[in-house]
């Protein structure tokens, strides 16, 4: 994301973390995906708004750890994958 390159300062060291990410940059992804899937959810599915919230709140989380750990680029197939996964499962219940 442009906030991690711009106005990151503080790099994430986990073992499974490409070290170029910063902590500002997963906030910003976790706050983007949060909203956009919030939205998405709200405006396109029959699902009730704190349905969308909730599952907003979970996949968010996920979308930005994926994000943190995806490496090389990869992040533009492994984030939608993984945010459809974690949403299939919710759906479920």
């Amino acid at each position: 994301m442009v906030i991690g390159k711009r106005f990151g300062k503080h790099h994430v060291h986990l073992n499974l973390a490409d070290s170029k990410k910063t902590w500002e940059g997963s906030a910003a992804m976790m706050v983007t995906a949060f909203a956009a899937g919030f939205v998405s959810m709200l405006v396109t599915s029959p699902l009730e708004w704190y349905i969308c919230l909730a599952f907003a709140a979970v996949a968010a989380p996920v979308a930005a750890y994926v994000e943190l750990i995806s490496q090389g680029g990869n992040d533009t197939v492994t984030v939608p994958a993984a945010t459809a996964f974690i949403l299939s499962v919710l759906s479920i219940f």
